[in-house]
């Protein structure tokens, strides 16, 4: 990519476009970077400091993985977790869909 760049830079006729390019790729990069960092940020937050888990969505995730790896072309259905997570998580309690769950 440098030589490209380089290669562009140095002729004459190349020039506007290279240095567009250049800046779309750094944009990109400097957007696409911050969103990673974000992101991290929002999953190193779920942890709280005893090593378990302060948000519950992370709860959700390996029942729902289950469902639809065991229904993979049509997914469980709008509104249907609870349904298919009875037979998923045995001790799961009526109140709500992952309501007994304490690890995953």
């Amino acid at each position: 990519m440098i030589v490209f760049l380089e290669f562009c830079f140095s002729n004459h006729n190349y020039r506007l476009p290279a240095i567009f390019f250049l800046v779309i790729l750094l944009g990109g990069g400097a957007f696409f970077a911050n969103r990673s960092l974000i992101s991290q940020r929002r999953v190193a937050a779920t942890h709280d400091n005893r090593g378990g888990y302060s948000d519950t969505r992370l709860l959700y995730w390996g029942p729902a993985i289950t469902i639809w790896r065991e229904n993979y072309w049509m997914g469980g259905g709008l509104n249907h977790f609870d349904f298919y997570s009875a037979n998923i998580v045995p001790n799961r309690s009526r109140d709500g869909p992952c309501a007994s769950i304490t690890t995953i």
